[in-house]
């Protein structure tokens, strides 16, 4: 979707890709059914309102809007709740599509500006509605129950068509799903390999010159692993320990299982679904971003095409090798010239639009620029772009007007851009942002009081090794799906990097939770 002024931009972007199989079942749990409702324009404003209003955050359910017969049931169930664990017992989350007992239901709303700088509170911006199901009897039920005519500018209600037609059946899997979770506690003390099979339909290689380039060609950066230490350290003050990457609204909203009173085995599972996620729909943003200021500022990702460098970029070969030897001795970079920062705008606004999450956006931007005003002062050689990219990001974002999604300095784009300037290849910079991206997970765990410090350091192991599993058999097949493929001269892949096009979803409950983040009753983090 565009908006229709002058200027085009992408405003709203949603890929997703599912493999099927045993791994999709085991991530979905028991919901068998997942929907997606995007409201747009002024003949919906009324239903965007209510979603918005309802489903985007808590604040409905701090009134009592209860009835007393309402409230007496609730109280009647929390006791018997209170046998099925104390998450369940002390829950004090209220409302409709909060996957309560018996309810089958998630359900969370999001915003999206449609003309970049506008509020979201007027009339231009977006509603985007997740929900999860355990049959389609129960999604349609709610869908009809809040959109339904639309207020009688529809003639049918198409929602009711379907809950009278035979399609309202229990999902297959559901049975399955059960069995496969009854079967859990006896794997739970045997190592396993982290499933990837989520990952199975996501990046396919393009061409036979591509599989030429399945292995990695490891470039000399003489990087000094001090400085990779210096990245992934959780001194940082990032804020990244301000968020919890949907592992609070997992936990509240009984997504997360205790088995053998233990939260061990479905908290590894649901952080590696997130990063998973992470891995098909940020990495892509976090390649191209890293390649972009490499390639510019250490001319080491093979052939450049220098003559368009030249016209393009406004700089000479010889300006790249003052650039290396600028970095060698200690001296300041020099600014980007204008087309870099187009390039770097053009990949926030990209990421912007397919980060259609108001609370991973929120989160997401406020670490982007703490990386940047601590690596700025951490890394004086690098200090003057970081400084450049910042002013440039606040002044894509409107202060007076700005909206929780209208805001720019991604986390994937900006810890790319440093990446890049240090002159880390792609294999390392991936690693070290999922890495920080597990680290916190598990942190977040342990504040949670879901595992204790010693087995939180055995979990990251575990999502480490799987983090290595996927940069090795995954990363290079999503290189080349990005590589142009109208560029390529016989064996020579062309350098052309195009990455943030192929981002997409794999993980449907990740992004419903995300969401659903706001709706929380009680919360410890931002997101």
């Amino acid at each position: 979707n565009k908006n229709m002024h002058d200027n085009h931009e992408l405003v709203f972007r949603d890929a997703t890709r599912l493999s099927g199989g045993n791994d999709l079942l085991r991530h979905m749990k028991h919901f068998g059914i997942v929907c997606m409702v995007v409201l747009i324009g002024p003949r919906v404003q009324k239903v965007s309102d209510l979603f918005r209003n309802k489903f985007s955050s808590r604040h409905v359910y701090d009134d009592d809007h209860f009835t007393n017969t309402e409230e007496k049931s609730k109280s009647n169930n929390k006791s018997n709740n209170t046998k099925e664990g104390t998450s369940r017992g002390l829950n004090q989350n209220r409302g409709e599509g909060l996957n309560d007992t018996n309810e089958g239901l998630l359900v969370s709303c999001g915003t999206f500006d449609t003309i970049p700088g506008s509020s979201s509170s007027e009339s231009s911006g977006g509603v985007v509605v997740r929900l999860a199901a355990d049959t389609l009897e129960i999604a349609a039920t709610f869908l009809s129950k809040h959109i339904g005519t639309l207020d009688g500018q529809l003639d049918d209600d198409p929602f009711l068509e379907i809950l009278s037609s035979k399609q309202c059946i229990v999902s297959v899997g559901q049975q399955h799903d059960k069995n496969e979770s009854k079967s859990a506690p006896n794997h739970a003390t045997t190592k396993q390999r982290v499933p990837m099979g989520l990952l199975k339909n996501s990046f396919q290689k393009r061409s036979q010159a591509m599989e030429q380039t399945r292995h990695f060609s490891k470039s000399n950066n003489n990087i000094s692993p001090l400085i990779l230490y210096q990245l992934v350290d959780s001194c940082v003050p990032s804020g990244g320990f301000a968020h919890s990457n949907t592992l609070e609204a997992a936990h509240q909203l009984h997504i997360l299982t205790c088995i053998n009173s233990s939260w061990r085995v479905s908290l590894r599972e649901h952080c590696f679904d997130v990063l998973l996620q992470t891995f098909t729909a940020t990495i892509p943003f976090l390649v191209e971003t890293c390649h972009l200021f490499r390639s510019f500022y250490h001319h080491h990702d093979g052939v450049e095409e220098e003559g368009e460098e030249e016209k393009e970029g406004g700089s000479s070969p010889s300006s790249h090798q003052q650039q290396q030897r600028n970095m060698s001795t200690g001296k300041l970079l020099t600014p980007p010239p204008e087309t870099i920062l187009k390039k770097f705008e053009s990949l926030e606004k990209e990421l912007r639009a397919t980060m259609n999450s108001h609370v991973a956006c929120r989160a997401s931007t406020t670490q982007g620029s703490g990386m940047l005003r601590a690596f700025s002062a951490a890394f004086p050689d690098i200090a003057p772009v970081l400084k450049i990219l910042r002013r440039r990001i606040l002044r894509m974002t409107p202060i007076l007007n700005a909206s929780q999604t209208d805001c720019y300095g991604h986390a994937a784009t900006c810890f790319g851009a440093v990446c890049g300037l240090l002159n880390i290849d792609k294999e390392t910079c991936t690693s070290m942002f999922l890495y920080t991206t597990a680290r916190d997970m598990v942190n977040a765990a342990v504040r949670m009081n879901l595992i204790g410090p010693l087995e939180g350091g055995c979990v990251t192991n575990e999502l480490c090794n799987g983090v290595n599993g996927l940069i090795e058999l995954h990363l290079q097949d999503l290189i080349n799906c990005c590589n142009d493929p109208d560029e390529n001269d016989g064996n020579k892949i062309s350098h052309t990097v195009r990455c943030g096009s192929h981002a997409h979803q794999i993980s449907p409950l990740v992004e419903v939770l995300s969401n659903a983040h706001d709706r929380l009753y009680t919360r410890l983090f931002n997101s």
